[in-house]
Parts: C-alpha cells; sequence; structure tokens
C-alpha cells in the first residue's frame, strides 16, 4: 500500500519509489521555455507523480500547486475535436455524416454534419 503525503513546503507529492527526473527535467524546460509556471500530475503504469515548476502568479514566488484545480475553459473544444478527428481516422465516424447518427437522443436537425460541429 502507497499513501501519498502533500508536503507543503516543496508543494510536491512524493511518492514512494517515484523518482521520475525525466518529468522534473520536462517541466522545467517548459518554464525555461517562457511559461510561467508547470504543475504537472502522471498516473502511470509506474505508479503516480506530481510536481509543479516555476511560479504560481506573475510577480509572485510561490510554486503552481499539484493538488490544485485548473480551468481550461475553451481549451475542451480543441480535445474534443482533435478526439473527434481520431474517430474520424479511424473510420468510426464521419466528417460529413449527420450527427444525428451519432446522437439520435438529441433530436437534432439531420443536416447538421460534424464536419459543421468542428
Amino acid at each position: 500500500m502507497t499513501i501519498n503525503l502533500f508536503d507543503q513546503d516543496k508543494n510536491t507529492l512524493p511518492i514512494a519509489g517515484q523518482d521520475r527526473p525525466e518529468l522534473r527535467k520536462a517541466i522545467e524546460e517548459i518554464v525555461e521555455s517562457g511559461f510561467l509556471g508547470v504543475s504537472l500530475r502522471v498516473h502511470d503504469e509506474r505508479g503516480a507523480w506530481a510536481d509543479s515548476a516555476g511560479v504560481a502568479e506573475l510577480g509572485g514566488t510561490e510554486a503552481p500547486p499539484v493538488n490544485g484545480h485548473a480551468r481550461i475553459g475553451s481549451n475542451t473544444k480543441t480535445f474534443t475535436a482533435t478526439l473527434v478527428l481520431q474517430l474520424v481516422a479511424e473510420g468510426k465516424i464521419g466528417l460529413d455524416a449527420p450527427v444525428a447518427e451519432y446522437l439520435p437522443e438529441f433530436g437534432l436537425d439531420g443536416r447538421i454534419t460534424v464536419r459543421m460541429l468542428l
């Protein structure tokens, strides 16, 4: 059993046996490229890992929280479009097919295509 303990002084989530220098280097490089701050949480076959780099606020000195929430707003549109286009590439969705074929429960106009919504 692994117990995750939040270290408020370092603003990290240390996890036993989870030294991930390649991830730490990646978030530091993102900050060095001009981003204010980065928080990263990974759950994969190696387990869980969380850390941050940079600062939480412009002009501040506090690191971004690793236990915080991020509101991504309109970015979800990009994620959704990417997923839809992946399904198109797999042949599971037709770009010019009526959306009503995939979402019949919404009673959408049959003239509205997947392409139109992207």
